[in-house]
């Protein structure tokens, strides 16, 4: 549990698709899905 909570590096990514979607205005809960994906992707 403490990995998933402290470890910076797996906010990063979801930022980045957070990120990219208010470059294009979209409404952040369609944003959710796909942040997900990366992170468990990745």
């Amino acid at each position: 549990m403490r990995y998933a909570v402290l470890g910076g590096g797996k906010r990063y990514r979801p930022q980045l698709v957070y990120a990219t979607g208010h470059l294009f205005d979209l409404p952040t809960a369609l944003l959710d899905y796909p942040a997900a994906a990366v992170e468990l992707i990745h």
